[in-house]
């Protein structure tokens, strides 16, 4: 079979990711578990055929990039290994779902309609972050008369302007950094600057930059909890200007919404868990006093501001029988009650 079949066949499977490795059968991650897709090994002249036009993959061992098929967008992680070349294929829905389809916390809503801060939203790998800022963007892009510049690698999801004016921006291809990405950016009078990912120090360095500025800067990272994506911020930076960074931080941070998916009712049979942190002044003292440990007992006691921490997000899962508490218990995340 070719790779464009076996894609194929994941889409019917209503996969979420696609494992093609060669010399070994296709795997498929479906509803957050990996299956065998099928027997057949996946032969290595059908990958190298697939990424002719991606060279980089020989020159500089792995390389992403989006395709499209038909009407679903995927990105494609290809990379070598000493028994061949690999593909990690993510899909993406065919429509970008909305808040209401995501079941988002109105807090999230709420947050992603203010003129300047750093909006986070963050999760393990495969957790739905993309899909969630997606749907922000396009609820402001039919909502709210702005501009909105992505800055993404690849790009994933494709708006098209509707009540604003969309312009996204591939980092390796349109732009060779997410931070020159961001300072190019501020030139270009964004009201809303959504980065992909903030995987290094000097792309904290201009999100931070860009907040002050007055942007409402929306980004993803890699942390499965609100306190880790905080203390992830501030350890990339050496010792000495961290309590800088904390007090950069304690003022553009607006919240930050931490989800995890679990099989359940929810979009496409799967539906997301939000810890959500909104930053008061409670948590911005916090933060500058490097005391970022005390953050979970805020979110705990901070309901009324739309706060609550990743069990409680469970447990209200749980008790509208959302989710299994089975599958609760396979993703590790402890409950209490």
């Amino acid at each position: 079979m070719q790779i464009i079949d076996w894609i194929s066949l994941a889409i019917m499977n209503e996969a979420s990711d696609l494992h093609l490795v060669e010399g070994q059968p296709p795997r498929a991650r479906i509803q957050g578990k990996m299956e065998l897709l099928a027997e057949e090994k996946v032969e290595g002249k059908g990958i190298k055929s697939f990424l002719a036009e991606h060279e980089q993959v020989i020159r500089e061992r792995e390389v992403d990039f989006a395709y499209q098929f038909e009407e679903i967008r995927v990105r494609i992680h290809a990379y070598r290994l000493q028994s061949g070349i690999g593909l990690a294929i993510r899909f993406f829905p065919r429509e970008i779902p909305s808040p209401e389809e995501l079941r988002l916390p109105s807090t999230l809503l709420d947050l992603s309609q203010k003129k300047q801060g750093i909006l986070l939203v963050t999760g393990p790998t495969g957790s739905g972050k993309s899909t969630t800022l997606a749907s922000l963007l396009e609820w402001k892009n039919q909502t709210s008369p702005s501009l909105i510049m992505t800055l993404e690698d690849p790009i994933e999801y494709v708006h098209h302007s509707r009540q604003s004016l969309m312009i996204q921006r591939q980092v390796g291809t349109d732009t060779g950094s997410y931070y020159a990405g961001v300072y190019s950016a501020l030139r270009q009078d964004p009201d809303v600057l959504m980065i992909g990912e903030l995987r290094e120090r000097e792309a904290v360095r201009a999100a931070l930059y860009a907040a002050e500025a007055g942007r409402l800067v929306m980004a993803t990272m890699h942390a499965s909890r609100a306190v880790q994506a905080i203390h992830r911020l501030i350890n990339q930076f050496p010792a000495e200007e961290q309590p800088l960074i904390r007090t950069q931080l304690s003022f553009s941070l607006l919240g930050i919404a931490s989800q995890r998916l679990f099989p359940g009712k929810g979009y496409q049979n799967r539906i997301a868990a939000f810890e959500v942190l909104v930053n008061t002044r409670a948590v911005q003292h916090l933060i500058r006093a490097d005391q970022i440990h005390q953050v979970d007992s805020i979110m705990q006691a901070g309901q009324q501001a739309g706060m609550q921490t990743m069990e409680m997000a469970v447990q209200s899962l749980m008790r509208h029988k959302k989710v299994e508490q089975s599958a609760v218990k396979e993703e590790g995340v402890l409950t209490h009650g």
